[in-house]
């Protein structure tokens, strides 16, 4: 067993000890990496959250005062699902 020494403290470190350190070194690594996967994925969660909200806040509603009205709201209705399945989908992509 070979041993290191530490130049300002007289420490004895093992081979052993450093196997462990860069055993804990790599399993440290990996939940940043993961920390960073799940960040990620909840940023994406509300920006697409934020997109289908204003989406929606641009449907104008009928003034019911006459059948155009309604057949605006149809097709404005009709745009915004379209639109909806489309972010949708490349939000269950990701």
């Amino acid at each position: 067993m070979r041993k290191f020494f530490l130049r300002r403290r007289n420490i004895k470190i093992s081979e052993e000890n450093i196997a462990e350190y860069h055993r804990r070194t790599e399993e440290m690594q990996k939940k940043r990496h993961s920390y960073l996967k799940q960040r990620l994925e909840t940023l994406n969660d509300g920006i697409i959250a934020i997109i289908i909200t204003i989406m929606v806040l641009e449907v104008p509603l009928p003034n019911g005062q006459n059948i155009a009205s309604y057949y605006n709201f149809l097709g404005s209705l009709s745009v915004f699902l379209v639109s909806f399945f489309v972010v949708a989908n490349f939000w269950y992509e990701l």
